[in-house]
C-alpha cells in the first residue's frame, strides 16, 4: 500500500498527463483500425492496446511500494544465474541477424542480456552494500562508536577556535553521517570528546516541515531554555543500531552556538528539529538517549544492547564496537 509520505512525493500532473495521453492513444488507434481488425470485433486493437496499458500501471504501482532492498540477499544468486545464462547463449543460442542473442525455451524466445543488465545492477549494488567502509574513498569515512565505548560516556570539552583543521573534521563527520544515513552527529560518536556536532534534517521535512533546510554545524552548543511543553516521539541513533524507542523530549528549544567560522549564533528551534538537537547534545553530555527510556525498556532491549556490547551487531556503515 502506498503510505501518506509515498502518496507527497508523487506527481499527480505528471499522473494526470500520462494517462490523458494513454486515452487519446487509445481514442486514435480505435479510430484508425476499427474497419480493419483481425476479428469481427471492431475494437479489437483498442482492447489489447487497453490491457496492456492497465497491466504496465500494475507494474508501476508494484514498482512504487516493492521494497527494492529486499533484492540484496539475492545479489551473488542472480549474478551466477546471469553467468549460466550467458554461457548458454553461446552454447545453445541461435543467431538472428548475424548475432547469436538468444535462447529458445519451448515457444518463448529469451534475450539474456537484456536481463544482464538489471541483474548486473543488483549485483553489484549488493557487493557494494558489503564493502561499505572498506571502500577506498577521497574523503575519509570516519568509524561510528559504538554503545559501550568509554568515550560516550565523557562530558565532552568545549572547542578551542585554534582547534587543529576543524573545517575538515565537519567535513569529515558530515560524509560520515551522511554515509550512514543519519541527520545528526556529534563528535564524542567518532571517538572525539569535545563539544561539535553537525546535523542535516532536510531528508526528514516529508513529514516534518521544520526539518527542510535544517542543515547545522554547532560548535560549543548551549541549551539555555526548554520549553514546558514536551512531546513522544521515536529515535534511533548510529551508535545503537537496531534500536528505537520513543523519548519525551521539549517541543521547544533555544540554543546558543558557534558555527565553523566560530561566529556566534542564538537560535529558536522547534518540533523534530529541536528534538536533533537535543539528541545530539547529550552526546556532548556523556548520555546517549536509552538513558531516557524506562527500566523495564531497556531489559526488553537487552539482547540488543548486548550484540553491540559484544560487536555482533550488524550495520551497514562503518562502525567501532567496544574492544575493537
Amino acid at each position: 500500500m502506498l503510505n501518506n509520505r509515498m502518496l507527497k512525493k508523487l506527481d499527480f500532473t505528471l499522473i494526470t498527463v500520462v494517462l490523458g495521453l494513454i486515452g487519446i492513444s487509445l481514442i486514435i488507434i480505435g479510430s484508425a483500425t476499427h474497419i480493419n481488425t483481425p476479428s469481427d470485433d471492431r475494437y479489437w486493437y483498442v482492447q489489447r492496446q487497453g490491457i496492456f496499458a492497465v497491466l504496465n500501471c500494475c507494474l508501476v504501482y508494484f514498482m512504487l511500494t516493492f521494497d527494492y532492498k529486499s533484492l540484496q540477499k539475492y545479489g551473488n544468486h542472480l549474478y551466477a544465474f546471469n553467468i549460466i545464462m550467458l554461457i548458454a547463449v553461446m552454447v545453445f543460442g541461435h543467431s538472428a541477424l548475424g548475432a547469436q542473442r538468444w535462447i529458445q525455451i519451448g515457444p518463448i524466445t529469451l534475450q539474456p542480456s537484456e536481463f544482464s543488465k538489471i541483474i548486473m545492477i543488483i549485483s553489484l549494488a549488493a557487493l557494494l552494500e558489503k564493502r561499505i567502509g572498506k571502500l577506498n574513498t577521497f574523503k575519509d569515512i570516519l568509524p561510528v562508536f559504538l554503545y559501550g565505548q568509554a568515550v560516550l560516556r565523557q562530558k565532552a570539552e568545549d572547542v578551542a577556535k585554534d582547534y587543529p583543521e576543524i573545517k575538515k573534521l565537519v567535513a569529515d563527520m558530515y560524509d560520515t553521517m551522511y554515509h550512514a544515513d543519519g541527520v545528526g552527529l556529534a563528535a564524542p560518536q567518532i571517538g572525539l570528546s569535545i563539544r561539535l556536532l553537525v546535523i542535516d534534517a532536510n531528508v526528514l521535512g516529508d513529514d516534518f516541515p521544520e526539518c527542510v533546510g535544517f542543515k547545522r554545524t554547532m560548535i560549543n552548543p548551549d541549551i539555555i531554555e526548554r520549553s514546558e511543553e514536551e512531546i513522544l516521539l521515536e529515535e534511533g541513533c548510529l551508535s545503537i543500531p537496531g534500536i528505537s524507542e520513543k523519548v519525551s523530549r521539549a517541543k521547544v528549544i533555544k540554543v546558543k552556538y558557534l558555527d565553523e567560522d566560530f561566529v556566534e549564533h542564538e537560535e529558536t528551534i522547534d518540533g523534530f528539529a529541536a528534538r536533533v538537537v537535543q539528541h545530539e547534545c547529550e552526546h556532548l553530555e556523556g548520555k546517549v538517549f536509552i538513558d531516557n527510556i524506562s527500566a523495564i525498556r531497556r531489559q526488553l532491549n537487552k539482547g540488543k544492547i548486548n550484540s553491540i556490547l559484544k560487536g555482533t551487531v550488524k550495520c551497514s556503515y562503518r562502525a567501532k564496537a567496544i574492544g575493537k
